[in-house]
């Protein structure tokens, strides 16, 4: 289907195994942070996943949070309570990015448009909907901006996650 599928390898990884003083500290040693950007396996794996959010809020400067749940099913153990989790999250972060399969995971039972009328009702303030080759959208209280995707003029694209993007030709 052109989709990615994922294998994880998570264990004693330093993304997922740090502890809530440990990243209190590290934040602390940082100074003047503006944003922090936050999400997806971190969310999942113990310790991190308890302490991470904990640790944001140590944070003297107060930074704005950005969201990226990057939805992974595989690793997720309870459904309903990943949904709350993600759902509570979004209230407090300024900035939350989803994927339109982030969006079919989050509310299983509405289709594409009522599923982002709805997480965009949770948002604090900014959420970012990315639909692969049907472009994306940006909620805010106000206004939505709808944005096409377009082709990059070098290849067919084969792979768009993250840095492994890809093209043929």
């Amino acid at each position: 289907d052109g989709k990615a599928s994922y294998t994880f390898d998570y264990e004693q990884t330093a993304a997922c195994s740090m502890t809530e003083a440990e990243l209190s500290a590290s934040f602390a040693n940082e100074g003047d942070i503006d944003l922090v950007f936050f999400g997806s396996i971190s969310l999942l794996m113990e310790p991190m996943c308890n302490a991470i959010v904990p640790a944001m809020r140590t944070i003297s400067t107060k930074p704005a949070w950005f969201l990226d749940p990057n939805v992974r099913p595989a690793l997720i153990r309870d459904p309903d309570s990943y949904r709350k989790m993600i759902f509570s999250l979004a209230g407090e972060s300024d900035i939350v990015r989803v994927s339109d399969e982030d969006l079919a995971y989050l509310f299983p039972k509405v289709g594409q448009d009522e599923a982002e009328t709805k997480m965009a009702a949770l948002c604090k303030s900014n959420l970012i909907v990315t639909r692969g080759e049907k472009g994306c959208s940006w909620y805010t209280r106000s206004f939505r901006a709808d944005c096409p995707a377009f082709k990059a003029g070098i290849g067919d694209l084969v792979d768009t996650v993250g840095c492994g993007d890809k093209c043929d030709g």
